[in-house]
């Protein structure tokens, strides 16, 4: 099971396949206010805390920090130990402290994406890869 370490609102689609390496991601934000005069840090309160969405068919690396309110969009792929401070487009590969722009998950056409697109459309059960067996069922 994924170790996500968050206190925050973030919806992960029941349906989804995302992959968190190694089991340990944060959702972080939602910080102390500090700009109260006379009220210590810690006791000033918090602001109300952002929505966090990862969409389908997100690869999240080992120990990246992804800064609460961000959307890592549908098959988006995040760097180990990177840290997410803007939301992340569809297919994008990030990476790095800050996160950003190093590549895209498939190059050749915009056919490709629309063949990802319609394999997640799938039920999981007929969503499979090549080589992965059905729950179920007797051969692949």
């Amino acid at each position: 099971m994924a170790k996500i370490l968050s206190k925050l609102s973030c919806t992960l689609k029941s349906e989804s396949w995302i992959k968190v390496h190694k089991n340990e991601v944060t959702i972080l934000g939602g910080d102390h206010t500090y700009d109260v005069p006379g009220v210590p840090i810690g006791f000033s309160g918090r602001p109300e805390m952002p929505y966090t969405i990862v969409e389908d068919d997100v690869w999240i690396g080992h120990r990246a920090i992804i800064f609460a309110g961000i959307k890592i969009g549908r098959a988006a792929i995040i760097g180990a130990g990177s840290v997410v401070t803007k939301d992340v487009l569809p297919y994008t590969i990030v990476a790095g402290v800050p996160a950003k722009k190093i590549g895209e998950r498939f190059k050749a056409s915009i056919e490709d994406r629309k063949k990802h697109d319609a394999m997640l459309n799938l039920p999981p059960s007929e969503g499979t890869l090549p080589g992965q067996r059905v729950p179920g069922t007797t051969g692949n």
